[in-house]
């Protein structure tokens, strides 16, 4: 990041010919500018120079928008933004999608709805039949690192498939809650996905990676040397996936639960109003 970047966390809405309503979902707050002020910030993403973007702007309006932006919070100079006591967020990628990135993660996306079942399956199947009573040693530190490593793939397995299936990928990174809470995020827009089915996969796709790697730890730890670093890297992936698996407010499975809800009210109401 070079340059002044506006907050990923703001929404533009068209609510006219020439005015846009910007919302930030950080603070709820609401903003109302016209069109070529909306365009000129949906522009300041790091990597431009804010002097360059409309040279229908003279220095001294740039200047000026960049003031009310930075005084009203919405401008990033770094990585680091901080919303309240002990709650922060530090964005590490801002993915700009081109042909390669596209066709590694649509392998990878490929890949990820194929095998996370059978490899799960295979992995337990393998575990109970190779262990004397399905048990090997626990490591902690090796839980740790099975955690770091499951909540990486999971957030990199949301953007993928939103970059596959027509989601705007704005931000990876992780975040402090409350200065106990630590955790990752993916920042997706999906609102340009229509198909439920695609929605919930998007939604869907850590969950599946976590199952993922739990598999393939389970099924290293059958043959390893050291079984007890890939047990333990295998229980804290599928503890991963079963936790975003609940209906709790901030976990996947709520909102693939609101997605699911959402389509089955829409598809009702439209049948309804077609009769």
């Amino acid at each position: 990041m070079k340059y002044p970047m506006l907050d990923p966390w703001l929404e533009f809405s068209r609510c006219g010919p020439d005015i846009y309503v910007v919302e930030d979902e950080t603070s709820g707050m609401l903003y109302l500018m016209n069109s070529s002020v909306a365009r000129f910030l949906k522009k300041l993403n790091g990597r431009t120079d804010p002097y360059g973007i409309d040279p229908a702007f003279s220095e001294r309006e740039v200047q000026r928008l960049l003031s009310e932006l930075e005084a009203h919070e919405l401008l990033r100079t770094g990585r680091l933004i901080r919303c309240g006591r002990g709650t922060a967020y530090c964005g590490l990628w801002f993915p700009v999608l081109c042909p390669l990135l596209k066709i590694i993660a649509k392998a990878f996306n490929r890949c990820l709805q194929v095998l996370w079942a059978p490899m799960l399956a295979c992995g337990i199947w393998s575990f109970l039949y190779h262990t004397p009573h399905g048990y090997a040693a626990f490591s902690t530190f090796a839980y740790l690192l099975g955690v770091l490593l499951g909540v990486l793939i999971h957030e990199i397995s949301h953007a993928c498939a939103g970059f596959v299936l027509g989601a705007k990928v704005s931000e990876v990174g992780i975040m402090v809650r409350f200065y106990v809470f630590f955790g990752a995020y993916t920042r997706i827009d999906l609102d340009r996905i229509t198909s439920c089915t695609k929605r919930v996969q998007v939604l869907a796709a850590g969950i599946e990676s976590n199952f993922l790697l739990a598999g393939c730890f389970l099924l290293i730890c059958c043959y390893s040397r050291f079984p007890s670093v890939f047990f333990s890297a295998a229980t804290a992936n599928a503890v991963l996936g079963l936790l975003n698996l609940a209906f709790i407010p901030g976990f996947d499975g709520r909102f693939i639960l609101q997605e699911v809800s959402r389509s089955r009210a829409w598809r009702s109401w439209g049948g309804n109003s077609e009769a």
